[in-house]
């Protein structure tokens, strides 16, 4: 299972327009993503403070774009990145990320 923290005006679009394909795929030339260990690092890094966010649970099998892992960015870490669109019936889950008062980061209970 891969792993991609989109804000929810993100996913509501790409239902729209049939394929999720965020700012990284133009700025990057791809589509960030991570394991489920590397969720809270991933959302401690760069969501801090920021609210309205949904955890997309992407199924590998299902990807119809290339995708392989690796450490772009020499931190010792392979993460999964997506070199084209998402396509939207690989994504098995949308899990709401609640908005923390205290900024405490916590995974959801129900996270497939």
């Amino acid at each position: 299972m891969l792993y991609h923290i989109a804000t929810g005006d993100e996913w509501r679009e790409a239902q729209k327009l049939g394929s999720f394909a965020p700012e990284s795929l133009t700025t990057d030339g791809y589509v960030h993503n991570c394991r489920r260990d590397q969720i809270i690092w991933v959302m401690e890094r760069f969501y801090t403070g920021k609210v309205d966010l949904v955890l997309l649970c992407i199924a590998e099998e299902r990807i119809e774009a290339p995708w392989r892992d690796e450490d772009l960015d020499n931190l010792g870490e392979t993460f999964p990145h997506i070199y084209g669109p998402l396509n939207l019936d690989a994504v098995v889950d949308v899990v709401p990320l609640a908005d923390r008062a205290d900024g405490e980061i916590r995974l959801p209970a129900n996270l497939p």
